[in-house]
């Protein structure tokens, strides 16, 4: 029997459970998270790879262009090379968990 996956967690919910862990303001916990979320996709878009020390690391990276199947008709269409963003784990957060 499989268990029921657990809800995710709202913004609202990570930046309570910050505060209360490090004793700082929610309001202030809030704006570090909306600067990091700004932050990321520029230093990426930029080149940089991000590299958040026991979390992972967030880099550019391309897909090739390939043939595809459209699901409206069932024949094959091309997509092309797109560029996005890739989220690699660290190690330490693959260990937790498992």
């Amino acid at each position: 029997m499989r268990h029921p996956t657990p809800k995710p967690l709202s913004i609202g919910e990570v930046v309570e459970r910050i505060g209360a862990r490090t004793n700082v303001d929610t309001l202030d916990v809030r704006h570090v998270l909306d600067e990091l979320a700004d932050l990321i996709p520029e230093a990426v878009a930029d080149g940089h790879s991000v590299e958040l020390f026991g979390l992972g690391v967030f880099s550019k990276t391309t897909r090739k262009g390939r043939w595809i199947r459209d699901p409206k008709t069932g024949g094959s269409m091309w997509l092309d090379e797109t560029t996005t963003v890739r989220f690699s784990a660290a190690k330490a957060a693959k260990e937790r968990v498992r």
